[in-house]
């Protein structure tokens, strides 16, 4: 099994792996946009020079409100463009997994929340392959089997409201595809690979 050092660096490469692939897709629906709706790049480019204008007025300790009143009306043509081709007025920004930290793993110098839910993600599967991978050597009746994978469901239940998986109430006593979806979590196997339970 891995160390918290090593679960956390693997933490942090899927958060940066998600932030990643939002931008990418950012960049993919801005593509898309520019190419369907002329005159939405002007649009941005006026959208950018307004908000320059109206840091540079702040900064030199001018009155904004021209400035500020400029770059609102930049700001709706920009979001009318985008309505009148179906699109939202936030197309063109990327989508965080992580609101807090926009997948960044980082908020107010400290590691986010979704970092450590990635953590008890990866120390979940951990423990159940460590546990599947050892009890697998010594078990060769169906019944012993039965009772490894009530087990392994049982770690399945107790740890997936950490992780905002799987079932969060509700007794051993439920249905055969709910205890599948359950070890097939834990096991990483397809439905065929799955033993009845």
């Amino acid at each position: 099994m891995r160390t918290k050092n090593e679960l956390y660096q693997e933490a942090l490469r899927t958060v940066a792996r998600r932030r990643q692939t939002a931008r990418a897709k950012a960049e993919d629906a801005r593509a898309e946009a520019e190419a369907a709706v002329p005159g939405l790049r002007h649009a941005e480019e006026e959208v950018r020079v307004r908000g320059i204008r109206c840091a540079l007025a702040g900064a030199a300790g001018k009155d904004r409100t021209d400035a500020a009143a400029a770059l609102t009306d930049a700001r709706k043509k920009l979001a009318d463009l985008l309505a009148s081709s179906g699109r939202p007025a936030d197309a063109l920004e990327p989508h965080f997994t992580c609101r807090l930290c926009e997948d960044t793993g980082i908020v107010d110098g400290r590691t986010c929340s979704c970092v450590h839910k990635v953590m008890q993600h990866r120390k979940v599967i951990d423990i159940a392959a460590y546990i599947y991978g050892n009890c697998c050597r010594y078990i060769t009746k169906k019944r012993n089997l039965q009772i490894i994978f009530s087990l392994l469901y049982s770690l399945y239940r107790k740890f997936s409201f950490l992780i905002g998986y799987g079932p969060q109430i509700g007794t051993f006593n439920e249905n055969r595809s709910t205890r599948q979806r359950g070890i097939r979590f834990c096991l990483g196997h397809t439905s065929r690979d799955c033993i009845d339970v």
